[in-house]
């Protein structure tokens, strides 16, 4: 079998073979492939909906210009899905086993879903989440002793939170998990590795694909079963550590293509920095373009989206480019470069990333908003774990009394799904609150703080 008809299969997640076989034999009939169903599954869930009011750089901003993890969400997916057109001429265009439209769409499922894991408040929201797991607060942390699911909250990630929701917290047709194919499953784990992977191995020592973990302990099971119908190699036998899909950097390609010039037009837009500033970094960048024609707009803000849009394209072609030059050591899982572009590209990335870190990301705004998040996070999780943390204790006491009436309704603030049951320990427990909090919008959780703490933001 050619090794992208395996890597490309629709074989779906929490579906016997005969009922696999049965959704084959359908498709014919059927107006949408599979891969055009894993898009729609995901785009109508009200996981991706809250993306809405999360943070992508800017919390709870005062305009209605900046973009969210929605828009930035739809963003990627758009630009994903181009490099999967553009990939698909020169790489699979011989192949009959799949369209470009298919291909195309695994790409743009797994960008749309990209960022579903996220908590609120971004990546402060998971740096709240682990400092509080180190915390005394943290009760129910203490009574884990497989290090594996320590490691899990330790280094708490929303790409692994991102995971365990389409396969699990999600529901189609009453059963966990949204059933996505393989092929996108794969596409979307980013980090293909475990969080023991994590304790074992200097961070500033391993690859950038490499530098987080994707799979909670709950979910290393079922990526293993993908990885192993897909072809996917492990890479080492003592660490939960598989080679990437190909397509997964088609994915980070059109994630860092938007973030990195849509947080300068962002920026602009809220004056945290000058137009003027954000036009030279992306006209140093078409300077490597040797087709690009500067307009001059007499607007700054449409010389600024002129200039984002050329910014966007230009890197679509190198990207793709590169994929297609290195297709045989994609499929082999032997790439050794942690992005597809060239290294003047590179260079100019991290430029960016360099000033928007001290400019943009850091500004004196974003530090308190930032601050708020970790208060609020912290607060939230001590009310829970200490509310879970007395329902296990009275379980393993074997007591007959109930819990204090203010644990009790601490957890009747949870949803049916995320309270503590009989048959939970310490890890399943700390996992559905961490499930909750993570679920919350910006809004939610501010909203939910100030109901629960009796506290009001200034």
């Amino acid at each position: 079998m050619n090794k992208w008809e395996k890597l490309l299969s629709d074989k779906r997640d929490n579906q016997t073979n005969q009922q696999n076989q049965q959704n084959q034999q359908n498709q014919q009939n059927q107006l949408r492939s599979n891969f055009q169903r894993d898009f729609d599954r995901l785009i109508f869930t009200y996981s991706f909906r809250r993306l809405n009011d999360k943070t992508q750089v800017h919390t709870l901003p005062d305009s209605d210009y900046v973009r969210t993890r929605l828009t930035h969400s739809l963003e990627v997916s758009s630009v994903g899905r181009s490099l999967g057109v553009q990939v698909f001429r020169d790489c699979l265009a011989d192949k009959n086993f799949i369209s470009s439209a298919d291909f195309s769409s695994i790409v743009a499922a797994a960008c749309l879903a990209h960022d579903i894991g996220n908590p609120p408040f971004g990546h402060d929201g998971e740096a709240a989440i682990r400092e509080w797991i180190k915390s005394p607060n943290c009760k129910l942390f203490a009574g884990i002793h497989n290090q594996n699911q320590r490691n899990d909250f330790l280094n708490f990630d929303g790409n692994a939170q991102g995971l365990r929701i389409i396969t699990n917290l999600e529901k189609h047709n009453g059963n966990d998990g949204l059933s996505l194919t393989y092929a996108t499953l794969a596409t979307f784990v980013k980090y293909p590795s475990g969080s023991k992977y994590m304790s074992q191995n200097d961070i500033n020592k391993r690859p950038g694909k490499y530098k987080k973990f994707g799979i909670f302990d709950s979910e290393l099971a079922k990526y293993q079963q993908i990885a192993e119908h897909l072809g996917l190699k492990k890479l080492n036998d003592k660490n939960d550590v598989w080679q990437r899909h190909p397509l997964v950097y088609l994915v980070e390609a059109a994630d860092d293509i938007c973030y990195l010039v849509i947080d300068l037009e962002d920026a602009a837009r809220l004056k945290i920095i000058s137009t003027s500033i954000a036009k030279i970094f992306l006209e140093d960048l078409l300077k490597l373009d040797q087709n690009f024609v500067n307009l001059n707009l007499a607007n700054d803000y449409e010389q600024l989206d002129f200039l984002r849009s050329k910014a966007i394209n230009f890197l679509i072609a190198n990207a793709a480019k590169n994929f297609i030059a290195n297709e045989n050591s994609l499929l082999n899982g032997e790439y050794e470069k942690s992005t597809l572009f060239d290294e003047n590209i590179n260079l100019w990335m991290q430029q960016v990333r360099k000033f928007s870190a001290e400019n943009i990301y850091e500004n004196a705004k974003a530090i308190k908003t930032d601050i708020m998040a970790f208060q609020i996070l912290e607060e939230l999780l001590t009310l829970f774990d200490n509310a879970c943390y007395e329902f296990l204790q009275n379980k393993k006491q074997n007591k007959n009394d109930k819990i204090s009436r203010k644990k009790y309704l601490i957890l009747q603030v949870l949803p049916e799904r995320f309270r503590p049951q009989e048959n939970d320990d310490e890890y399943s427990c700390l996992q559905k609150i961490l499930d909750f909090i993570s679920g919350l919008t910006d809004f939610g959780a501010v909203k939910l703080y100030k109901e629960l703490t009796a506290k009001i933001l200034t």
